[in-house]
């Protein structure tokens, strides 16, 4: 009767796993004559199985392993419960060491068996296996589909075979989409070369590539570690194809939606990728569409997988349970696969990733000859951070930038396409002459007087790709005098080094400009904060009070970086390799502005009151390159109508030319206003008083600048506006000032610290009083608010 069960057993497990196909020929031919040795011989399993040769032997035993012994183990057991315990026993430990083919067969047979087996076994036992069974195929319920999927999370998720093959067909992926989008940009353009059509060519010729690549990494390491559970049958070769075809394929087209999506929602521009919508939230909207794109393929691949009879049919809880589970796999898959791979594996995908981007963009159209490939602008090549302050410019249309850039200065007509050349020397001439024309054309662009700072700094990047051939067209456009004449120079740089370090240090430019924004939104938040730190219950005083000490301090901090930016731009002495603005340092000088503004700005998101508060702030700030608020002559007017002395009258320009610390808080429209008030005074005491205090206070400054010189002024600064912030000069700025020229001059200066300390408040509130006008203003438009002010003054 043993020998009954055991062979009915074996053979309803061979059975089981010959239809799932996943055993392998030796093995399963193994099984079938151990069966029918037990069935025709009066003698138990342990004879069976020395009863047959060598090589179905070494079969079983590579199959099984130590399973096989305690199968012949059990095989002599005479009690019938502790023989199908010991079964089920079995079978939960090769489903949790991955078997879970073998564990399958077992569970399966003693739930689904002959009813010889039934019969003999215990109802309890019966049950369970039955229990087992529906949790591992996902009809049962969810709680024990919960427990069996966390039972096995982390060999599922560290499978060397799935990580092996995620990082594999990755690349591929990647690598067939560019090599396609290269191919269809140099070809005439029509839909499905550019734009939209392109990409998905080029993803439709890239997709049986990846999942080819999948399935054959996968198969390669099961042959490598265990040849025999796989199958090479036609049946379960297309299963295995059909069913990763169908994950694979959903998560791409769900993923590709949630992308668009969110770049419908956010408003992203598709060349700067700037936000035009909520652009605080796209660190953590990215995130969820991302998320919600993943689970949406793996839900409606595991559905299409059930329809088409791939997978068991199971309930919605069930369904849902899989689906989120396998997207936990999927994340922690992706990092160990990230971390296997190394970091050189990921700095390719992250370039196949940026050239590809490059391709994707929208282009100028050129007639029947359009930009090569990689004639794109990188919006990645610039730090979101440092770019996403900048208002939106006003002004002609960017679309045809590059067809610009192209085109003949004598002729207005129709562009005139690049025409590519090879480059000599070298053993890669083929390989690198279809890049000579692209950059042939941004380096023309590049002299475009109608990019700003910024779109020449993301056009000069995509030099970055060959910078030694982007140098030899340099220099053969210099010589052959194809370089565009530039207005502010008689004749080109000498090399592509100085045009880069001249474009570096212009959009540099602007993010100093961009420091300078951040010191005035704080400054407008220390004067909203002051006038409420007064206000309200104790609760919201002691709220404002700590607001105002850490915005002063922040305010201090934003003046430090300012000033170091500026420093950065005032100590050029020309290009070098060893400037700061040079193509091989300067990322490194950006990226920790970069860090600065991405800093600032999670320092407001931190404090909704602060936050709140800067809603009604508005840029005084004006760019290098954006015209002046206020007329230099009518300043300039104002200025010699007013009773100062030729050199007090020289110091005023100086110290509006150079930003002074007090004076340089207001746009030169504000200062115009303000002496133009003075002005109209004529010889009131208000007048009176407000320019002897403005002489004192400019003789003052000149004085100290020259004690310290140009170097240590900077320490003074510093102390200069920890005497505006600080309600008491005497007991905090002035031992401060009082140290700092004691370390500069051997001189007596407490008599210049007090004069300094004096001089700035009557300034200062003299001034004052134009700053509500604007903040009253923020929200009109700047013509109105010209009108206004002129009126109120």
């Amino acid at each position: 009767m043993q020998r009954a069960r055991i062979a009915s057993f074996l053979l309803n497990a061979t059975g089981v796993e010959e239809g799932a196909g996943r055993g392998g020929p030796a093995y399963l031919g193994a099984l079938q004559r151990l069966a029918e040795t037990i069935a025709g011989s009066p003698g138990g399993l342990r004879e069976a199985f020395h009863g047959l040769s060598v090589s179905d032997q070494a079969a079983l035993r590579r199959r099984l392993g130590s399973a096989l012994d305690e199968l012949i183990a059990l095989g002599e057991e005479g009690d019938p419960e502790l023989f199908y315990a010991g079964l089920l026993n079995l079978g939960g430990r090769a489903s949790r060491d991955g078997d879970s083919v073998l564990g399958g067969a077992i569970f399966q047979g003693l739930a689904e068996g002959p009813a010889e087996i039934r019969d003999s076994m215990p109802a309890a036992l019966g049950r369970r296996a039955l229990e087992e069974f529906n949790a591992m195929r996902g009809t049962g319920s969810a709680g024990r589909r919960f427990e069996y999927l966390a039972r096995h999370f982390a060999r599922e998720a560290s499978d060397p075979a799935m990580l092996l093959g995620m990082g594999v067909a990755g690349t591929v992926f990647s690598a067939t989409r560019l090599g396609v989008l290269s191919r269809l940009a140099a070809r005439p353009a029509a839909w499905w070369t550019r734009g939209f059509g392109a990409g998905m060519a080029a993803s439709a010729a890239a997709f049986p590539a990846e999942v080819l690549a999948f399935w054959g990494t996968t198969r390669a390491y099961g042959l490598a570690v265990r040849p025999e559970t796989l199958r090479w049958d036609r049946a379960s070769i297309g299963h295995e194809l059909a069913g990763l075809g169908i994950t694979l394929g959903c998560l791409k087209l769900f993923g590709a939606a949630s992308g668009r999506l969110f770049d419908r929602v956010h408003g992203i521009d598709p060349v700067t990728g700037a936000a035009a919508r909520l652009p605080a939230f796209t660190r953590f909207s990215r995130t969820a569409f991302q998320q919600i794109g993943t689970l949406g393929g793996i839900a409606t691949g595991h559905y299409a997988e059930m329809r088409l009879g791939l997978r068991p049919q199971v309930s919605g809880d069930v369904f849902w349970t899989d689906a989120l589970v396998t997207l936990l796999q999927f994340h922690v898959g992706g990092r160990l696969s990230h971390e296997a791979l190394g970091p050189r594996h990921a700095a390719m995908m992250q370039e196949m990733a940026l050239r590809t981007r490059s391709l994707e963009l929208p282009r100028a159209a050129t007639g029947r000859n359009p930009l090569p490939p990689f004639g794109g602008v990188l919006a990645t090549a610039v730090p979101e951070g440092i770019a996403a302050p900048r208002p939106v410019r006003e002004g002609p249309s960017r679309e045809h930038i590059l067809e610009m850039s192209i085109r003949n200065p004598d002729e207005k007509g129709g562009p005139r396409p690049a025409q590519p050349t090879a480059v000599r020397g070298g053993s890669g001439t083929s390989e690198r002459a279809p890049l000579e024309a692209p950059f042939k054309a941004l380096i023309n662009a590049l002299y475009n007087e109608e990019l700003s700072p910024s779109e020449r700094y993301r056009l000069s990047q995509e030099l970055h790709q060959d910078l030694p051939l982007a140098r030899e067209v340099y220099l053969r456009m210099r010589r052959t005098g194809q370089i565009p004449q530039d207005r502010t120079s008689h004749e080109a740089p000498p090399d592509l080094d100085a045009v880069l370090h001249r474009i570096n240090l212009k959009h540099f430019e602007e993010v100093s400009d961009r420091m300078h924004d951040w010191q005035a939104r704080f400054q407008f938040l220390q004067r909203e904060l002051r006038e409420r730190v007064n206000q309200g219950p104790k609760s919201r005083r002691r709220l404002m009070r700590r607001l105002l000490d850490s915005v002063q301090l922040k305010l201090l901090e934003t003046r430090r970086y300012h000033h170091d930016a500026e420093s950065y731009i005032g100590d050029v002495k020309g290009p070098s390799r060893k400037s700061v603005f040079s193509p091989q340092r300067y990322e490194k000088l950006l990226h920790r502005y970069n860090d600065i503004h991405e800093r600032l700005g999670r320092y407001i998101e931190a404090k909704p009151e602060l936050a709140k508060l800067l809603q009604r702030y508005q840029s005084v700030v004006a760019g290098r390159g954006a015209p002046p608020k206020a007329e230099p002559e009518a300043l300039e007017a104002e200025l010699r109508r007013s009773p100062l002395s030729a050199e007090r009258q020289d110091l005023f320009r100086k110290a509006m030319g150079e930003g002074d610390l007090l004076l340089g808080q207001y746009d030169g429209f504000s200062v115009g206003l303000w002496l133009r008030d003075l002005n109209a005074g004529g010889n009131s005491r208000r007048s009176r008083r407000g320019w002897r205090a403005l002489g004192e206070y400019l003789e003052a400054v000149e004085e100290v600048r020259n004690l310290l010189g140009a170097d240590a002024f900077h320490e003074w600064q510093m102390a200069h506006e920890k005497l505006m912030l600080a309600e008491s000069a005497d007991r905090t700025a002035g031992p401060l000032l009082q140290q700092i020229l004691s370390a500069k001059t051997s001189e007596d200066t407490s008599g210049l610290v007090g004069r300094f300390i004096a001089a700035v408040p009557p300034v200062a509130e003299s001034l004052a009083r134009f700053r509500p006008v604007l903040r009253a203003s923020a929200a009109l438009k700047w013509p109105e608010m010209r009108t206004q002010l002129i009126r109120l003054a």
